[in-house]
This record gives structure tokens, sequence and C-alpha cells, in this order.
């Protein structure tokens, strides 16, 4: 999944189910392992200069928390860093990654489909 930022998406939203529902929906595959986008190296997220700190990747169905993920953070396991799962059920989720920094959040809103 790709993620972008602009101005505009850098605001506070009172219902993250409505603001969902705005953005494109991206089709991914059930439980297929994804990064983050985050470098071995130095644990930036893309251009970010924090050092991330914790990673949650939560799916939400129905506006129900569906699955929650932690996302391995482990700097011993270079293969296996900032990834996660989607979930192996189908069907259409809100998808919310959380992510802190030693400098402050962050939130990263997706409509997601999961097929077979």
């Amino acid at each position: 999944m790709d993620w972008s930022q602009d101005s505009s998406e850098n605001m506070k939203v009172d219902d993250i189910f409505k603001f969902a529902e705005k953005q494109e929906q991206n089709n991914l595959q059930a439980g297929v392992e994804e990064s983050l986008g985050l470098t071995p190296a130095n644990k930036k997220f893309k251009s970010y200069s924090a050092e991330v700190e914790k990673i949650n990747v939560s799916f939400y169905k129905n506006k129900k928390l569906y699955v929650k993920r932690r996302a391995n953070l482990n700097p011993e396991i270079d293969d296996q860093i900032r990834t996660y799962n989607y979930p192996k059920a189908t069907g259409d989720y809100v998808m919310i990654v959380n992510i802190k920094y030693d400098l402050g959040k962050v939130k990263y809103v997706g409509r997601v489909h999961i097929f077979n």
C-alpha cells in the first residue's frame, strides 16, 4: 500500500470513518505481509527524521475493531523489520496506522478491500 501526504492531509479529523470513506480504495490480497516503508538502517518512516518508537496497524470492519497488529520493530531481524500482515478474511475495512515517534505521533487512514 502506498501512503502519501500533503498539506491538505495534515489535519484534525473528528470522524475518522467518514474521512476514510473519502479515501481512494486500495485492493489488497488477504494475509499478505506488508512493509511500512521504514529503512532498516535508521528506522525512519519515509522522509521523516524522527526515531520511530511504536507502530500499530488496525483494521476496522463496520466501524468495529476487527484486528490490531503491532508492526515488528526488531532490529535483530532485518528481513522482518517493520512489517505486518493484512487480515485473512475478505471484505471492506478501514485501515488505521498509528506511529509514535520520539517527537510526537502521526496517524494514516486508508480504505481497503481485502480479497483472496
